[in-house]
């Protein structure tokens, strides 16, 4: 029997030089990683507070044993295109469970609460979608493998979700939409997002 549900976050190794390289033109890359660490510690503690099953998908390797966090699954992502990537977690995950939901870790306003309500969503809706104020998705969740809908996507471009919401509608898929939040891709970004959280 299936167990209920379980989330994926994707993420990369905090390494110098190698992490949030967009924002590294601007601001260098010792306040690009201060940053990926920061955003990737706002990711992991909405995941733990789900209390559900994370597992944590790293590109280019996992951390070593004594740097890994006991209440987590370490999986290290498949090569390939983005889609790939995202297909070979979803089908990883639901050969086990009966949802689940994959987030990255660029949007450090995605609480715990909304990640509950994506999986309470799943009761109603085939897909459930969040999506990011710059055109892309912050969040997708889905109870079977439907590869098709990611495909023919341009990345890192203000179409994703578009293309993505037109994939799921020609796939005959219901969805659901969850409220619009920011990603963290640029040094502007960061400073909004830094405003928005002063006191």
């Amino acid at each position: 029997m299936q167990r209920p549900e379980a989330l994926v976050v994707f993420l990369r190794l905090p390494i110098l030089g190698k992490v949030k390289t967009r924002i590294a033109t601007s601001t260098g890359d010792e306040m690009a990683l201060r940053i990926y660490q920061h955003l990737m510690a706002c990711a992991l503690q909405s995941a733990a507070e789900t209390n559900i099953p994370v597992f944590l998908f790293y590109e280019g390797g996992i951390p070593s044993l004594s740097d890994r966090d006991k209440r987590f699954t370490y999986v290290e992502q498949t090569v390939g295109p983005l889609d790939q990537k995202i297909s070979h977690a979803i089908s990883f995950v639901l050969g086990t469970y009966s949802k689940v939901i994959v987030i990255g870790s660029d949007c450090p306003e995605l609480s715990s609460t909304t990640l509950k309500e994506s999986f309470k969503q799943l009761d109603t809706s085939d897909i459930v979608i969040g999506p990011a104020v710059d055109g892309g998705f912050y969040l997708l969740g889905c109870k079977k493998l439907n590869p098709e809908i990611l495909q023919d996507i341009q990345w890192s471009t203000s179409s994703v979700l578009q293309k993505l919401l037109s994939n799921v509608r020609n796939a005959g898929l219901s969805f659901h939409l969850l409220d619009e939040l920011a990603d963290i891709d640029t040094e502007a970004d960061w400073l909004t997002y830094i405003k928005r959280e002063e006191p």
